[in-house]
């Protein structure tokens, strides 16, 4: 796995990357044990959570087989999203801060009028690249429901493999690669531009 350089914290209360990143590396292999356990029916680490809320031996992967894979993707691409965040706060000018707070304005106005709209470009780019990764995702839906239940949770990548595998239709594989591909092509070009303009946005000093 490729190694992911930490971005050094300024002295401002900056959170620490380092236990954020952690848990990008076990998510496939967590994916899988979940998948093994809660489908099962044995109940895992999650329904052992929740049983003093009165849930019990809940199949996740079975009843709610969907919204369990989006949950491990929103686990697994949090820390890098977070990254791509705390970059853009520590690339806030502090003067400007400083002359919203002489000037009297709050917390959340300093927020409103300030930090959201310089962090508005870092936001934008960190939902493009999930974009990127989202349309060609397949290990996650693999490992955890196989497309199941039915066709709840299938989409191109996995579509792929089922038309080569299952039905050995090359030519509907073929298509469907792509469709996948103009997809992410069409993605990563405005990814592109985003990368531009947070570049531009740096250079200027905004």
């Amino acid at each position: 796995m490729p190694r992911i350089a930490s971005v050094r914290p300024r002295d401002t209360a900056s959170p620490s990357p380092t236990p954020v990143v952690l848990p990008v590396s076990p998510s496939r292999w967590k994916g899988a044990n979940i998948r093994s356990r809660s489908a099962s029916g044995t109940p895992g680490p999650l329904n052992y959570l929740l049983q003093p809320f009165g849930v019990h031996h809940v199949a996740w992967l079975s009843v709610h087989a969907l919204g369990s894979v989006i949950l491990v993707m929103i686990w697994q691409w949090t820390p890098f999203m977070t990254l791509i965040i705390l970059a853009g706060l520590q690339g806030q000018p502090a003067d400007t801060l400083e002359a919203a707070k002489v000037d009297g304005a709050g917390a959340f106005a300093t927020f409103r009028e300030l930090t959201f709209p310089h962090l508005r470009p870092y936001i934008e780019l960190g939902i493009l690249l999930g974009s990127i990764y989202l349309v060609n995702v397949f290990d996650a839906v693999r490992l955890m429901t196989n497309g199941g239940p039915g066709t709840s949770t299938t989409n191109l990548p996995f579509y792929l493999f089922q038309q080569v595998n299952n039905a050995f239709d090359i030519g509907g594989a073929a298509a469907t690669g792509v469709v996948t591909v103009i997809l992410t092509i069409i993605v990563a070009t405005f990814a592109l531009r985003m990368f531009a303009r947070v570049f531009q946005f740096e250079e200027a000093g905004v």
